[in-house]
């Protein structure tokens, strides 16, 4: 399998003239294809459609919370993998006391994921995104600001040199007039 993010996957759809949904995968990178056929097994009465419909709306608010869990924990997981993987790429950069408490609060998240406590979780991830904020900053400051030169030691004498330059070069400097001529 591809690393997280990296898949490609094309999805098509396509129904044709009986209603039949033909629905295929294909993976870019592998070329790998799946496909499969759906037709209308049986049809629903108007009665039967209502009733779903009814039933929706009732669960419409359990649905809503279920939603927001599946998401609260999808992005804790997805901020743990983040933050290992950033980790093991900077691990020479950031502070030894910091990268234990990454550690710490990679595993209050891993181990809330495991209870499935929306709050924990939430907590969880909050107190690890803090912790990485405050490692991002240390590693960025230990950097330096980019894209500025170095300060320069010697800037008072570098005006001094330029000078003494200039004049040494003033001996050989001649001014001359010229006319400009058009060939029309």
């Amino acid at each position: 399998p591809a690393p997280r993010g990296i898949p490609q996957v094309e999805v098509t759809f396509d129904i044709d003239a009986n209603g039949i949904l033909h629905v295929s995968a294909k993976d870019k990178a592998s070329g790998k294809e799946q496909s499969i056929r759906i037709t209308s097994s049986s049809g629903l009465n108007k009665d039967e459609i209502e009733k779903m419909k009814n039933q929706a709306k009732e669960h419409a608010a359990e649905d809503k919370k279920k939603k927001e869990a599946v998401e609260i924990k999808n992005q804790a997981d997805n901020l743990v993998f983040q933050t290992k993987k950033q980790m093991e790429e900077l691990k020479d950069k950031i502070p030894a006391d910091l990268k234990v408490k990454l550690e710490e609060e990679v595993k209050k998240v891993e181990d809330a994921l495991k209870t499935n406590d929306s709050a924990a979780i939430k907590n969880a991830t909050e107190a690890l995104s803090k912790v990485w904020n405050e490692a991002s900053q240390k590693i960025y400051s230990q950097a330096g600001p980019t894209g500025q030169p170095e300060p320069n030691v010697n800037a008072q004498a570098q005006p001094e040199e330029q000078k003494s330059s200039e004049k040494k070069d003033d001996k050989d400097v001649q001014d001359a007039s010229y006319e400009v001529v058009d060939d029309k």
